[in-house]
């Protein structure tokens, strides 16, 4: 229904400006018709014109060893790792990735001892644990700074059958691990949610994505009606789950 606006004009011209012709008590129905149009349409504008949920932007400082990231977005989320390691200043321990392998930007942030593949295999973070279990108590690995294990749209499904993953994400902290995974279908980290940390989620989600990102981990903190109100109005929202859920921008 549009605003009363809208219809005042025709209102007007079709009763009021033909008064002499209408009788007493249909002045007074006309009338009555006229003030509810008028109560309705500034109702109607009023929810029209309701300001959008402002949101604060979120520090990436905040973001420490021991924390898990999780991006669920297809569009450019290699650009949205690149500015949170890049704010972090931590070098990457693990790398894997297919489409940003050749990418100077990682390679320039590898530590000497790096580990770089275009597949993901469980050996891989087992080789990293392996290591710092090793040496956890040695000169070395206490001296070592703290560092990214980058995972980027390279595993379809985590379940708690890896259990080097699961370790890993139970333990970052120990590690001295920062752990940073993308992935476009968030069905995908659906079993190990309750080890997420930070949840990105980035604009142009499927229909379908946007339907189980709202049931699967949002629902319990904004409603739906704001939750699309965000979807439409910040391309980048991350929710803090170390902060009883609070959503914020980047």
């Amino acid at each position: 229904m549009l605003p009363s606006i809208y219809y005042t004009p025709f209102l007007y011209f079709l009763f009021i400006s033909q008064g002499a012709l209408i009788t007493p008590i249909t002045n007074y129905t006309i009338y009555s018709i006229y003030y509810i149009y008028n109560t309705l349409g500034f109702f109607i504008s009023k929810k029209a014109t309701k300001e959008k949920k402002i949101l604060e932007k979120f520090e990436i400082s905040k973001i420490t060893t021991g924390d898990n990231v999780f991006v669920i977005g297809k569009i450019d989320n290699h650009s949205l790792i690149k500015t949170i390691v890049e704010a972090q200043n931590k070098p990457i321990n693990t790398l894997v990735t297919s489409s940003e392998y050749l990418d100077t930007f990682y390679r320039n942030k590898l530590v000497d001892n790096y580990t770089l593949k275009d597949k993901y295999d469980t050996s891989i973070i087992k080789k990293f644990i392996d290591y710092k279990k090793e040496n956890i108590n040695s000169f070395i690995v206490d001296d070592e700074p703290d560092g990214f294990i980058v995972l980027h749209n390279c595993i379809n499904k985590i379940t708690y059958d890896d259990s080097n993953l699961i370790d890993l994400l139970d333990n970052g902290l120990r590690y001295k691990a920062v752990t940073l995974v993308t992935v476009t279908n968030p069905s995908s980290i659906l079993d190990i949610k309750s080890s997420i940390d930070y949840l990105v989620i980035m604009s142009n989600q499927h229909i379908l994505y946007n339907q189980i990102i709202y049931e699967e981990y949002c629902k319990d903190i904004i409603s739906r009606e704001d939750y699309n109100s965000l979807r439409d109005f910040y391309s980048v929202i991350i929710i803090d789950f170390k902060d009883s859920g609070k959503i914020y921008y980047i």
